[in-house]
């Protein structure tokens, strides 16, 4: 087999959907699973589908999977998935391997067993969607690495524009930093630090997770905060009409 080609082992709904957008990219994708019931289902996905069982180390050398650029093991059984990954340790595969963990206690096995890069999608998830019910923000929020996260922001804040990016003072006033600008459609990568953003600017930034309402509120005027002080103001004007008519009430009373 040639190189450059991407082995995802485990064909569920996970698994299916990144050999779908693996392959739409042009990218060679070979599939396996221990059911061939799930390997023909899916087979759009995929240039090839091998219905084998990965638990199985002699079983797994056969595919040549050891060949691949990139192996992706999506298993959702954990036993299964800590099996695999360990005979492909075994078999001296030394690119990269991207494992799917169910939970905190899969992730730090596979960590253990020198498992580099793993992923815990429910978790990942669950932390995106937090962030944008804590800051109001319609944007995705995208995981980078624990406690850091990228999202894009269109730029409408005055304050923001028409300001070099090295006086901007974005690290230490947000501790972010900006990826890279479309401004007319047209994408400024890498940043270069005498560029101005303008109004209606998208802005893709990575920060910390708990910079992120601060990064929201510096970019654009529709940040969580000024949403909570627009909420304020008007209960406060609210409470004032209605003191005013009960202090006129009280007078007339008199």
């Amino acid at each position: 087999m040639v190189k450059n080609e991407y082995f995802i082992i485990g064909c569920g709904k996970f698994g299916a959907q990144l050999a779908s957008t693996l392959s739409s990219n042009g990218l060679q994708v070979i599939a396996i699973d221990k059911s061939q019931e799930v390997i023909d289902r899916n087979s759009k996905n995929y240039d090839y589908g091998i219905c084998t069982d990965t638990t199985d180390i002699d079983s797994l050398r056969d595919t040549g999977v050891t060949k691949a650029t990139c192996i992706i093991v999506a298993i959702s059984d954990i036993q299964d998935s800590i099996m695999t990954c360990a005979n492909l340790i075994e078999l001296g595969f030394s690119g990269n391997i991207i494992a799917r963990a169910q939970n905190m206690v899969h992730k730090r096995i596979l960590k253990t067993m020198g498992v580099q890069h793993i992923t815990v999608p429910e978790i990942e998830v669950a932390n995106r969607v937090a962030l944008q019910a804590m800051y109001r923000f319609d944007e995705s929020v995208h995981s980078l690495t624990e406690g850091f996260s990228w999202t894009r922001l269109t730029v409408s804040n005055r304050a923001a524009t028409d300001i070099e990016i090295k006086d901007l003072g974005l690290r230490e006033k947000i501790q972010s930093m900006i990826l890279f600008i479309k401004h007319n459609n047209q994408i400024e990568f890498p940043v270069k630090p005498h560029t101005k953003i303008s109004l209606g600017d998208i802005v893709t930034i990575m920060c910390p997770d708990f910079c992120l309402g601060n990064a929201i509120k510096f970019f654009t005027d529709q940040s969580f905060s000024n949403v909570a002080k627009k909420e304020t103001k008007k209960l406060q004007k609210q409470v004032k009409i209605k003191n005013k008519i009960s202090n006129k009430t009280k007078r007339k009373g008199k």
